[in-house]
């Protein structure tokens, strides 16, 4: 998959899970964040998986946040549920992805 096509894809990917953040039993974060989890685990699709962690904590930060026509309250809600419920677990991933891939990074202090 072309570069700036998976870049496209996983930023809509992030829009449309922060757009449904409000909604009440909304089981789409943890399937998507399993769903990342698994992608990590290969080689083929890790890239992709670091890309859609990548867009998920910059579209639910507060000075890149998508309008998407919603109160400024309403993402604000959704990057403190994101830092205080879900960024614990995306850094421990992503970090996970870093000792592997690097040589004497688990080493590092």
């Amino acid at each position: 998959m072309k570069p700036f096509l998976s870049n496209t894809i996983v930023g809509v990917v992030a829009i449309v899970l922060k757009r449904g953040w409000g909604d009440p039993g909304q089981p789409g974060r943890d399937a998507f964040l399993s769903s990342v989890d698994q992608l990590l685990l290969s080689e083929d699709t890790r890239v992709v998986a670091l890309k859609a962690l990548e867009a998920l904590v910059t579209e639910f930060g507060s000075e890149a946040a998508t309008p998407m026509g919603l109160p400024w309250e309403f993402h604000e809600r959704a990057r403190v549920d994101v830092e205080t419920q879900h960024l614990q677990r995306i850094y421990v991933n992503a970090m996970r992805y870093f000792e592997s891939s690097v040589p004497g990074a688990a080493s590092m202090d």
